[in-house]
Protein backbone atom coordinates (compact mmCIF):
# COMPACT_ATOMS: atom_id res chain seq x y z
CA UNK A 1 0.00 0.00 0.00
CA UNK A 2 1.46 3.27 -0.78
CA UNK A 3 2.03 5.83 2.03
CA UNK A 4 -0.75 8.63 1.95
CA UNK A 5 0.87 12.09 1.52
CA UNK A 6 -2.31 13.78 3.06
CA UNK A 7 -5.52 12.25 5.17
CA UNK A 8 -8.05 15.52 5.31
CA UNK A 9 -10.46 14.97 7.80
CA UNK A 10 -13.86 17.16 7.37
CA UNK A 11 -16.38 17.93 9.34
CA UNK A 12 -18.78 20.15 10.98
CA UNK A 13 -18.13 22.07 14.17
CA UNK A 14 -17.88 20.09 17.20
CA UNK A 15 -17.94 16.49 15.30
CA UNK A 16 -14.57 15.27 16.63
CA UNK A 17 -12.55 16.04 13.83
CA UNK A 18 -9.22 17.38 15.70
CA UNK A 19 -9.28 14.45 18.02
CA UNK A 20 -9.84 11.87 15.57
CA UNK A 21 -6.74 13.31 13.78
CA UNK A 22 -4.91 13.30 17.06
CA UNK A 23 -5.92 9.74 17.60
CA UNK A 24 -4.57 9.01 13.91
CA UNK A 25 -1.57 10.75 13.66
CA UNK A 26 0.97 9.01 15.88
CA UNK A 27 0.15 5.51 14.64
CA UNK A 28 0.21 6.53 10.63
CA UNK A 29 3.47 8.77 11.57
CA UNK A 30 2.19 11.83 10.33
CA UNK A 31 2.38 15.49 10.71
CA UNK A 32 -0.76 16.94 12.84
CA UNK A 33 -1.82 19.95 11.28
CA UNK A 34 -4.93 21.84 13.54
CA UNK A 35 -7.00 24.52 12.78
CA UNK A 36 -6.02 27.62 15.61
CA UNK A 37 -9.58 27.39 17.00
CA UNK A 38 -8.68 29.27 20.40
CA UNK A 39 -8.09 32.44 17.87
CA UNK A 40 -11.90 32.53 17.15
CA UNK A 41 -13.85 34.50 19.98
CA UNK A 42 -16.62 32.52 19.99
CA UNK A 43 -15.93 29.13 19.99
CA UNK A 44 -16.59 28.98 23.48
CA UNK A 45 -19.93 30.45 23.43
CA UNK A 46 -20.37 27.73 20.35
CA UNK A 47 -19.73 24.92 23.36
CA UNK A 48 -22.13 26.25 25.38
CA UNK A 49 -24.83 27.37 23.37
CA UNK A 50 -24.58 26.16 19.78
CA UNK A 51 -27.69 26.85 18.12
CA UNK A 52 -27.27 30.01 19.37
CA UNK A 53 -23.49 30.67 17.83
CA UNK A 54 -22.94 28.32 15.71
CA UNK A 55 -23.22 30.84 12.32
CA UNK A 56 -20.98 33.80 14.31
CA UNK A 57 -18.48 30.84 14.84
CA UNK A 58 -18.56 29.19 11.38
CA UNK A 59 -18.41 32.88 9.79
CA UNK A 60 -15.13 33.41 11.87
CA UNK A 61 -13.69 30.13 10.70
CA UNK A 62 -14.26 31.37 7.25
CA UNK A 63 -13.04 34.70 7.53
CA UNK A 64 -9.79 33.29 8.44
CA UNK A 65 -9.36 30.87 5.19
CA UNK A 66 -10.11 34.21 3.52
CA UNK A 67 -7.25 35.90 5.40
CA UNK A 68 -5.02 32.93 4.61
CA UNK A 69 -5.70 32.85 1.08
CA UNK A 70 -4.44 36.27 1.36
CA UNK A 71 -0.86 35.06 1.66
CA UNK A 72 -1.80 33.19 -1.81
CA UNK A 73 -3.09 36.50 -3.46
CA UNK A 74 0.59 38.16 -2.58
CA UNK A 75 2.12 35.48 -4.26
CA UNK A 76 0.67 34.82 -7.45
CA UNK A 77 0.52 38.43 -7.77
CA UNK A 78 4.13 38.58 -7.06
CA UNK A 79 4.81 36.06 -9.82
CA UNK A 80 2.21 37.86 -12.16
CA UNK A 81 3.68 41.33 -11.61
CA UNK A 82 7.46 39.93 -12.23
CA UNK A 83 6.45 38.51 -15.75
CA UNK A 84 3.80 41.15 -16.44
CA UNK A 85 1.23 39.96 -16.86
CA UNK A 86 -2.33 41.47 -16.25
CA UNK A 87 -0.21 43.85 -14.70
CA UNK A 88 -2.98 46.78 -14.15
CA UNK A 89 -5.36 44.62 -12.70
CA UNK A 90 -3.78 42.82 -10.06
CA UNK A 91 -1.32 45.66 -9.07
CA UNK A 92 -4.59 47.57 -8.29
CA UNK A 93 -5.89 44.35 -6.44
CA UNK A 94 -2.40 44.39 -4.45
CA UNK A 95 -2.66 48.37 -3.56
CA UNK A 96 -5.69 48.48 -2.16
CA UNK A 97 -5.19 45.21 -0.07
CA UNK A 98 -1.96 46.74 1.17
CA UNK A 99 -4.00 50.38 1.86
CA UNK A 100 -6.54 48.02 3.72
CA UNK A 101 -3.91 46.11 5.98
CA UNK A 102 -2.48 49.32 6.45
CA UNK A 103 -5.47 51.24 7.66
CA UNK A 104 -6.69 48.61 9.88
CA UNK A 105 -3.97 47.02 11.08
CA UNK A 106 -1.11 49.68 11.26
CA UNK A 107 -2.92 53.20 11.25
CA UNK A 108 -5.13 52.44 14.49
CA UNK A 109 -1.50 52.10 16.71
CA UNK A 110 -0.15 55.54 15.18
CA UNK A 111 -0.66 58.46 12.42
CA UNK A 112 2.74 57.56 10.70
CA UNK A 113 4.08 54.62 9.52
CA UNK A 114 7.01 55.19 11.72
CA UNK A 115 5.31 54.86 14.46
CA UNK A 116 2.78 52.13 13.79
CA UNK A 117 4.93 49.83 11.99
CA UNK A 118 3.31 50.41 8.65
CA UNK A 119 5.96 51.19 6.41
CA UNK A 120 6.36 48.07 4.06
CA UNK A 121 2.48 48.65 3.68
CA UNK A 122 2.61 51.63 2.60
CA UNK A 123 5.34 51.84 0.38
CA UNK A 124 4.16 48.67 -1.00
CA UNK A 125 0.99 50.40 -1.57
CA UNK A 126 2.04 53.12 -3.68
CA UNK A 127 4.79 50.68 -5.31
CA UNK A 128 1.42 48.49 -6.31
CA UNK A 129 -0.95 52.07 -7.11
CA UNK A 130 2.66 53.10 -9.66
CA UNK A 131 2.48 49.76 -11.57
CA UNK A 132 -1.25 49.83 -11.61
CA UNK A 133 -1.78 53.47 -13.60
CA UNK A 134 1.52 53.04 -15.67
CA UNK A 135 1.40 49.27 -16.83
CA UNK A 136 4.20 46.76 -17.28
CA UNK A 137 6.96 47.96 -19.32
CA UNK A 138 8.19 46.82 -22.98
CA UNK A 139 9.52 43.32 -22.38
CA UNK A 140 6.66 41.89 -20.51
CA UNK A 141 3.79 39.08 -21.37
CA UNK A 142 1.05 42.42 -21.48
CA UNK A 143 3.57 44.36 -23.97
CA UNK A 144 3.20 41.34 -26.52
CA UNK A 145 -0.65 40.62 -25.46
CA UNK A 146 -1.44 44.56 -25.63
CA UNK A 147 -3.52 45.23 -22.34
CA UNK A 148 -4.44 49.19 -22.32
CA UNK A 149 -6.42 51.31 -19.72
CA UNK A 150 -10.10 51.04 -20.73
CA UNK A 151 -11.48 54.48 -20.39
CA UNK A 152 -14.79 54.91 -18.40
CA UNK A 153 -18.06 54.23 -20.64
CA UNK A 154 -20.54 57.18 -18.05
CA UNK A 155 -19.35 59.26 -15.03
CA UNK A 156 -19.31 57.25 -12.15
CA UNK A 157 -18.76 54.05 -13.48
CA UNK A 158 -17.71 51.68 -10.38
CA UNK A 159 -15.57 49.53 -12.38
CA UNK A 160 -11.86 49.87 -13.00
CA UNK A 161 -11.75 48.56 -16.67
CA UNK A 162 -8.48 46.84 -19.32
CA UNK A 163 -8.74 45.70 -22.96
CA UNK A 164 -6.73 44.19 -25.01
CA UNK A 165 -5.83 45.92 -27.99
CA UNK A 166 -6.99 43.36 -30.38
CA UNK A 167 -10.91 43.66 -29.09
CA UNK A 168 -10.85 39.73 -27.75
CA UNK A 169 -12.03 40.76 -24.27
CA UNK A 170 -11.89 43.27 -21.48
CA UNK A 171 -11.46 43.18 -17.51
CA UNK A 172 -12.93 45.13 -14.55
CA UNK A 173 -12.22 45.40 -10.86
CA UNK A 174 -14.82 46.45 -8.57
CA UNK A 175 -12.82 47.54 -5.36
CA UNK A 176 -15.78 49.41 -3.62
CA UNK A 177 -13.99 48.98 0.04
CA UNK A 178 -10.30 49.71 -1.17
CA UNK A 179 -11.24 52.17 -3.49
CA UNK A 180 -14.14 53.59 -2.98
CA UNK A 181 -16.67 55.46 -5.27
CA UNK A 182 -19.04 57.31 -2.99
CA UNK A 183 -17.82 60.39 -4.68
CA UNK A 184 -18.97 59.79 -7.66
CA UNK A 185 -21.90 57.56 -7.44
CA UNK A 186 -24.44 58.44 -9.61
CA UNK A 187 -26.98 55.66 -8.26
CA UNK A 188 -30.23 55.43 -5.77
CA UNK A 189 -32.60 53.24 -5.05
CA UNK A 190 -36.57 53.53 -4.60
CA UNK A 191 -37.70 50.44 -2.29
CA UNK A 192 -41.36 49.20 -2.04
CA UNK A 193 -42.57 51.11 0.28
CA UNK A 194 -42.07 54.21 -1.29
CA UNK A 195 -38.79 55.35 -0.01
CA UNK A 196 -35.67 56.38 -1.88
CA UNK A 197 -32.03 55.51 -0.72
CA UNK A 198 -29.07 57.66 -1.38
CA UNK A 199 -26.50 54.65 -0.40
CA UNK A 200 -26.58 50.71 -0.10
CA UNK A 201 -25.42 51.53 3.76
CA UNK A 202 -27.99 54.58 4.37
CA UNK A 203 -29.70 54.26 7.97
CA UNK A 204 -33.57 55.58 6.35
CA UNK A 205 -34.84 56.73 3.26
CA UNK A 206 -37.01 59.59 2.38
CA UNK A 207 -40.62 58.82 1.79
CA UNK A 208 -41.97 59.83 -1.69
CA UNK A 209 -44.99 57.96 -1.31
CA UNK A 210 -46.42 60.25 0.97
CA UNK A 211 -45.94 63.04 -1.59
CA UNK A 212 -47.62 60.60 -4.56
CA UNK A 213 -50.71 59.97 -2.17
CA UNK A 214 -50.61 63.94 -1.08
CA UNK A 215 -51.57 64.80 -4.54
CA UNK A 216 -47.83 66.15 -5.47
CA UNK A 217 -47.65 66.86 -9.73
CA UNK A 218 -44.67 65.40 -11.42
CA UNK A 219 -42.73 68.66 -11.19
CA UNK A 220 -43.20 68.65 -7.28
CA UNK A 221 -41.66 65.12 -7.21
CA UNK A 222 -39.00 66.28 -9.40
CA UNK A 223 -38.22 68.67 -7.39
CA UNK A 224 -37.99 66.59 -4.56
CA UNK A 225 -35.94 63.79 -5.77
CA UNK A 226 -33.53 66.66 -7.19
CA UNK A 227 -33.17 68.59 -3.26
CA UNK A 228 -32.49 64.75 -2.00
CA UNK A 229 -29.61 64.68 -3.79
CA UNK A 230 -28.12 67.97 -3.96
CA UNK A 231 -28.07 67.32 -0.44
CA UNK A 232 -26.59 63.72 -0.60
CA UNK A 233 -23.32 63.42 1.62
CA UNK A 234 -23.46 59.52 1.53
CA UNK A 235 -19.20 58.28 2.22
CA UNK A 236 -19.69 54.89 3.64
CA UNK A 237 -16.94 53.45 2.24
CA UNK A 238 -14.61 56.07 2.25
CA UNK A 239 -15.13 56.37 6.23
CA UNK A 240 -15.84 52.72 7.05
CA UNK A 241 -14.25 51.36 10.43
CA UNK A 242 -15.11 48.80 12.48
CA UNK A 243 -17.77 51.71 14.20
CA UNK A 244 -19.53 52.40 11.54
CA UNK A 245 -19.66 48.73 11.08
CA UNK A 246 -22.03 48.63 14.16
CA UNK A 247 -24.23 51.34 12.36
CA UNK A 248 -27.94 49.72 11.49
CA UNK A 249 -27.93 50.31 8.10
CA UNK A 250 -31.13 49.15 5.14
CA UNK A 251 -30.53 45.58 3.99
CA UNK A 252 -29.21 45.12 0.14
CA UNK A 253 -31.99 42.80 -0.25
CA UNK A 254 -34.18 45.41 0.79
CA UNK A 255 -33.33 47.95 -1.58
CA UNK A 256 -31.26 45.88 -4.75
CA UNK A 257 -27.90 45.25 -5.14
Amino acid sequence: MKRLRHIAIEGPIGAGKSTLASLLAPPLGAELLLERPHENPFLGDFYADGPRYAFQTQLFFTLYYFMTGLHALHMIGGLTLIVGFLTRPVAFLLAGEMAWAYFTVHQPQGALPIENRGEAAALYAFVFLFFSTHGAGAFSVDAALGLENAQPNYPGEVAERWRYRDGSGEIGVIASVTQAFCRDCTRARLSTDGKLYTCLFATDGFDLRGLLRGGASDAMLGNAVAAIWRQRADRYSEIRTGNTAKVEKVEMSYIGG
